[in-house]
C-alpha cells in the first residue's frame, strides 16, 4: 500500500480520536437537552453516557468528550435551567410585577415539565456535596438579583419597607420553591386559576 493511499485512514482516525465534526455549542446544546429529557422521564438516577448517547444517537466517546462525569451533565443541565429562571427574575426596571407575571407565565406554560426536574436536582444534591455547591451558587447569585429589584420597588414606593429586601427575597424563593415541589403532585389544585390566584396573594404580601 502507497503512502498516498494510507493518509486518508490516518485523517480518519485522527478525527475520530480529537473532536466530534460539527459545531461545538450545537452539538453540547443537543445533549445538555437530551440529558433534561433524561430528568424529565427517568429521574437522576437515570443519567449515563450511554443513555444520553442513544437519545441523541452518538457514540458514548462523543458524550465523554464534552463532559467528564455525570455530575458535569447534571451542572450543565442545572446551568440550562437555572440561566432561564435568572432571566425570569431579571424583570423590566426591577417591576416585580413584571417577575411574578414572567413566573406566572412561565408556570402555565412549562413548569409541568420543569418543576418535577427541579424537584430531582434537589434531592440529587443531598448525595453530591460538589453539585450542592454549585447548586448553592445559582440560588446566591437569584437572590441577589431578586433582591436588587425589590431594593428598587422599595424606592418607588411599591414594595414594603418594613422588612429588608434580602428577606422578602428569601421568602419569595422559599414560596416559588415550595409552589414548584408541590404543584406537579396536586396538579388538580394548582390549576391556572388557582396558580394565578397564588402570584396575585404573593403580590399583595410584598405591597406596602
Amino acid at each position: 500500500m502507497s503512502k498516498s493511499d494510507q493518509e486518508p485512514n490516518n485523517a480518519i482516525a485522527k478525527q475520530k480520536r480529537g473532536r466530534p465534526v460539527g459545531d461545538h455549542d450545537s452539538k453540547r446544546n443537543e445533549l445538555v437537552n437530551a440529558v433534561i429529557e433524561l430528568l424529565s422521564e427517568e429521574g437522576c438516577q437515570g443519567i449515563s453516557f450511554r443513555k444520553v448517547a442513544a437519545k441523541v444517537g452518538c457514540t458514548t466517546g462523543a458524550v465523554t468528550y464534552y463532559f467528564e462525569n455525570k455530575e458535569a451533565m447534571l451542572i450543565a443541565a442545572t446551568d440550562y435551567l437555572f440561566g432561564q429562571f435568572e432571566l425570569i427574575l431579571a424583570g423590566e426596571n426591577g417591576d416585580v410585577k413584571i417577575v411574578l407575571d414572567n413566573w406566572l407565565n412561565w408556570s402555565l406554560s412549562e413548569s409541568s415539565e420543569v418543576a418535577p426536574i427541579v424537584a430531582e436536582l434537589f434531592v440529587y444534591a443531598r448525595q453530591d456535596p460538589n453539585y450542592a455547591q454549585h447548586l448553592q451558587k445559582w440560588y446566591v447569585r437569584m437572590r441577589s438579583s431578586l433582591t436588587a429589584t425589590l431594593e428598587q420597588g422599595q424606592a418607588r414606593g411599591e414594595i414594603r419597607t418594613d422588612i429588608d429586601a434580602a428577606f422578602l427575597a428569601d421568602q419569595l424563593s422559599a414560596l416559588v420553591d415550595g409552589w414548584m415541589i408541590i404543584s406537579p403532585i396536586e396538579q388538580q389544585r394548582y390549576d391556572p386559576q388557582q396558580t394565578k390566584a397564588f402570584f396575585d396573594i404573593t403580590l399583595k404580601l410584598l405591597a406596602p
